[in-house]
This record gives structure tokens, sequence and C-alpha cells, in this order.
């Protein structure tokens, strides 16, 4: 049973440990791109003209 749950915690640890890499990426999106007066090239590019 040791065994059984050791490997329930690391299967519990390596979900965290995802969780928290995608959270870290997230963050560096939203740092990347919350100033919008530096907006790159990319981002400017790809603004839909006003509608009329």
């Amino acid at each position: 049973m040791p065994e059984r749950r050791a490997a329930e915690l690391e299967k519990t640890i390596g979900g965290f440990e995802q969780s928290q890499k995608s959270a870290s990426k997230f963050i560096a999106l939203i740092e990347k791109y919350e100033n919008f007066d530096t907006m790159d090239n990319t981002i400017q590019s790809n603004k839909k003209p006003p509608t009329k």
C-alpha cells in the first residue's frame, strides 16, 4: 500500500508542477502585453479597422 500512496502523491505533485508552469506562462504573457503604449508590430498589424 505505501507504493500506491507514493504513486498517488507523485501524480499530485506532477499536476501541481504542470499547473505552476502554465500559470507562469500566463503571467509572462500578461506582463508582455500589459503596457499598450509600447505595442509591438505584431499586435499593431492585427488591429482591425474601425467599422462604420
